[in-house]
């Protein structure tokens, strides 16, 4: 079954049929594996915001027979759904003083952070993560690779992040 968006869709409804899960099959489902999520960086540990940078932000996106997450600390896994070996991880950029940004932590994702795109755009599938730090950023999801990042607002807060009427701060 392939999962392209974070809870579902791009609306985020968390519904499936679980058409495979039936009330004959579900006293025999049992725990194949776990992923045990690596331990919060040093950089990440003065968060303000309890349980900021730890544990994973978004519901996996299952496609091809690999789930990708993203950690709070922005760190992207590809795991095999069969046996939860790691694939690949890769780090997104931190910017200079991201990790201490006016006393508010902003190392906190929510699940619309996340989808993938399976057609040639970017030269096959790609899993799109839109950052704390104002950035989108295209992950190649066979191998890891950053295709291609932008921002989609200054990432200045002296000016409101250049939004009229933010009168504080954005992530």
């Amino acid at each position: 079954m392939n999962w392209a968006w974070v809870d579902g869709n791009e609306f985020n409804w968390n519904f499936n049929p679980q058409t495979s899960i039936t009330t004959s099959n579900a006293g025999s489902l049992q725990v194949s594996w776990i992923f045990p999520i690596p331990g919060t960086p040093s950089m990440w540990s003065g968060q303000s915001f309890p349980g900021a940078a730890t544990g994973v932000g978004n519901t996996p996106i299952v496609y091809k027979g690999l789930a990708y997450i993203v950690t709070q600390y922005e760190e992207v896994f590809a795991l095999a759904v069969a046996t939860g070996k790691v694939i690949w991880s890769t780090s997104l950029p931190v910017f200079p003083n991201e990790t201490s940004f006016g006393g508010f932590a902003i190392q906190h994702f929510h699940n619309s952070c996340c989808a993938l795109s399976t057609n040639n755009l970017l030269g096959g599938p790609t899993l799109w993560v839109a950052a704390t730090n104002q950035f989108v950023y295209a992950v190649d999801a066979d191998s890891g690779k950053i295709k291609m990042s932008f921002s989609f607002l200054p990432n200045d807060p002296a000016n409101h992040y250049g939004v009229p009427g933010n009168l504080g701060g954005y992530s």
